[in-house]
C-alpha cells in the first residue's frame, strides 16, 4: 500500500512539472513576440525617418534651382529696366538732340534756330501790340525769330529745366536755368505749340535739344519765337550776348 501510494505521489509531482513547463514555455514565447513586434515597430520608424530625409535631401537641389531662377529672372528684369529710358508722359514727344542747322558758337552755346533766321523784333522799346490775349508792353525784353509754324526750337546751352508749360502772356514757354563764366543766367523760349514741350521741369538738357516748337500762344500775333535772357537776374539784349559768344542773326 505504501508503495501504491509512492507511485501516486510521484505521478502527480510529474503532473506538475510537466505544467509548469509549458507555462514557462508559453510565457517566453509571449515575450519573444513581444520583442519582435516592438523590433519590427522600431524598424518601420527608421526605414520612415530615412525616407523622410532622403526626400528633403533630394528635393534641396530643385529648391536651389528654383531659386536660382527666380534670382535671374529679377536681374533682367531690372537690367532692362536700367537699359529703357523713362518717359515723363507718353503724350510728350521724346527729346531730340542736335537740332537740324544748329550753330555751335563758343563757350558752349548754340543756336536756338537756324542760322539766317531773320528778326522781326529787336529787343528795346517798341509799340504796344494787341493781340485776342490782350496788349503787349511798350519795352520788348526779348527778340522775335519766326520760322514758321512747328518749326523746331532748341536749348542755346546746357542747363535745367524752370518752366515746361503755360507762363502768362508768353503762352507756352520753357524756361532753363544756366552758369556762364560763373554767373546764373536764364534763357526764356516762348509762344510754343501746345503739346510740343518734350521735357520737364528739373529736367536737364544739352544745348542744342529740341525743347519745343514755334507756335501763336499767349500775346502772340503769327508764329514766331520770342527768346528773352537775364543774366544775375537782370534782362540783357539775347542778340548782343548772342553775337558774343560767335551766334548772330540778321
Amino acid at each position: 500500500m505504501l508503495a501504491g501510494q509512492r507511485r501516486v505521489a510521484a505521478s502527480a509531482a510529474a503532473k506538475g512539472s510537466k505544467v509548469t513547463a509549458a507555462e514557462a514555455g508559453i510565457t517566453v514565447g509571449r515575450a519573444n513576440a513581444a520583442v519582435a513586434r516592438a523590433a519590427a515597430a522600431a524598424a518601420g520608424f527608421l526605414r520612415s525617418v530615412a525616407a523622410a530625409v532622403t526626400a528633403l535631401v533630394s528635393s534641396a537641389p530643385v529648391v536651389a534651382i528654383v531659386t536660382a531662377v527666380l534670382i535671374a529672372l529679377v536681374a533682367v528684369i531690372s537690367v532692362i529696366g536700367w537699359l529703357i529710358p523713362t518717359t515723363e508722359s507718353a503724350t510728350k514727344p521724346a527729346p531730340i538732340t542736335s537740332g537740324i542747322g544748329a550753330v555751335v558758337g563758343i563757350g558752349g552755346w548754340m543756336s536756338p534756330v537756324p542760322a539766317g533766321t531773320a528778326t522781326t523784333s529787336d529787343y528795346g522799346p517798341r509799340p504796344s501790340i494787341c493781340t485776342p490775349a490782350g496788349c503787349t508792353k511798350p519795352w520788348h525784353n526779348g527778340i522775335d525769330l519766326p520760322q514758321g509754324c512747328g518749326a523746331a526750337v532748341m536749348a542755346a546751352a546746357d542747363g535745367v529745366v524752370e518752366n515746361a508749360g503755360p507762363y502768362g502772356d508768353f503762352g507756352n514757354a520753357v524756361i532753363l536755368d544756366h552758369v556762364y563764366n560763373g554767373v546764373p543766367m536764364t534763357t526764356m523760349y516762348a509762344h510754343l505749340q501746345t503739346g510740343s514741350i518734350p521735357i520737364a521741369v528739373g529736367q536737364t538738357v544739352k544745348a542744342g535739344t529740341v525743347i519745343g516748337h514755334e507756335g501763336d500762344t499767349g500775346k502772340s500775333v503769327g508764329c514766331h519765337l520770342h527768346i528773352e535772357f537775364t543774366q544775375a537776374g537782370v534782362n540783357i539784349n539775347p542778340r548782343t550776348f548772342l553775337a558774343s559768344v560767335g551766334i548772330t542773326y540778321p
